[in-house]
């Protein structure tokens, strides 16, 4: 699966089913007529934890017509922001592309969910530093999202 820039007509985001391991979230999306799907690192490494591989994981995506579109979320990035201290929350940017590179994904996704206030510029300024090394890196999108109604937004 390569990434592309032109996103499938329906994708659940696997954050509605977000405990739910990453062969559910594909059977999931197929009943319900979805052509892609986001992923969460957690998903692909509880995966190999239970012995699939990269190919089996492809497999599993392709026998059910269901592609990745993007990767779910790095939340760990913002000075000041409470992360929880839960691996699933943890993750890294060099996790997220390691996800889209092995799944496929035309995006991951970088949000502001646990903090209060933003400084803009410094904000800025790290999710320049997120987006300028994976340039070229498959032309992959990075999208900056606000995640909760009660967070000032960026």
């Amino acid at each position: 699966m390569s990434a592309t820039t032109t996103p499938p007509s329906l994708v659940l985001c696997s954050a509605t089913i977000f405990d739910r391991p990453l062969e559910d979230k594909i059977v999931a999306a197929a009943a319900g007529g979805f052509k892609a799907i986001t992923v969460w690192p957690h998903d692909y490494t509880a995966a190999k934890a239970h012995g699939r591989d990269d190919a089996a994981m492809r497999r599993m995506l392709d026998d059910h017509g269901v592609s990745v579109d993007g990767v779910d979320c790095l939340l760990d990035w913002l000075p000041g922001d409470q992360v929880p201290d839960m691996p699933v929350f943890r993750a890294q940017e060099d996790d997220l592309h390691r996800v889209a590179d092995a799944l496929g994904g035309r995006f991951i996704n970088v949000a502001q969910a646990f903090g209060n206030t933003v400084d803009v510029a410094q904000a800025t300024d790290l999710f320049a530093g997120i987006c300028t090394p994976h340039e070229v890196r498959k032309q992959r999108i990075v999208d900056l999202q606000s995640v909760t109604n009660n967070v000032s937004p960026l």
